[in-house]
């Protein structure tokens, strides 16, 4: 299980320093320093190997409601959107997003940085006019179909060795590079 916690950061100046305990927390979601070691007892990872450009659009920041409710067609998914304001969002493909469910724990492993988030809920979007107009590259020129909505995201700055195994290719995954943990 991940540890929320706390770190010290030392402020004042050169010859008159105090330990000041402050939250590690960021808005990008929130940020964590010390990623535990432990694999978390349940959950998915997703794993891209390299950068990806859409983590700047929906993981790095909130996106605003408004750019986008106009495509989203169920009325339930709009009274949700409404009352959350802002949220994050992923497309984690067809073969990956079918096995995901409401409130399901998400690791996000692009390159060498870790984001970690739980799903609220995932809008069917056959067109892609929410990832066209929320700004989300297209890759070969196909639409993102399964929007993936997320209250929180954390972003972790270190990658936990309990990753080591699945980004090894020692584990099986389930769907391209994504693997079901616990």
């Amino acid at each position: 299980m991940w540890l929320f916690g706390k770190e010290d950061k030392l402020e004042g100046t050169p010859n008159n320093k105090k330990k000041v305990q402050t939250s590690n927390r960021q808005d990008l979601g929130q940020k964590q320093n010390n990623a535990t070691q432990e694999a978390p007892s349940n959950g998915y990872l997703k794993i891209y190997k390299s950068k990806v450009p859409n983590t700047n659009i929906s993981l790095e920041k909130k996106v605003p409601v408004s750019e986008f409710i106009d495509y989203v067609r169920g009325a339930d998914h709009k009274n949700l959107l409404s009352e959350m304001g802002y949220v994050y969002m992923w497309d984690f493909g067809v073969n990956a997003t079918k096995h995901l469910k409401e409130g399901d724990k998400i690791w996000i492993l692009t390159g060498d940085k870790l984001y970690e988030t739980e799903l609220k809920f995932i809008i069917k979007d056959e067109k892609g006019e929410i990832g066209d107009t929320i700004g989300w590259y297209r890759q070969f020129n196909a639409p993102w179909k399964n929007v993936a909505v997320f209250k929180s995201c954390v972003k972790h700055d270190r990658i936990p060795r309990w990753i080591q195994p699945y980004s090894k290719k020692q584990k099986s995954s389930i769907a391209r590079n994504f693997y079901k943990i616990g």
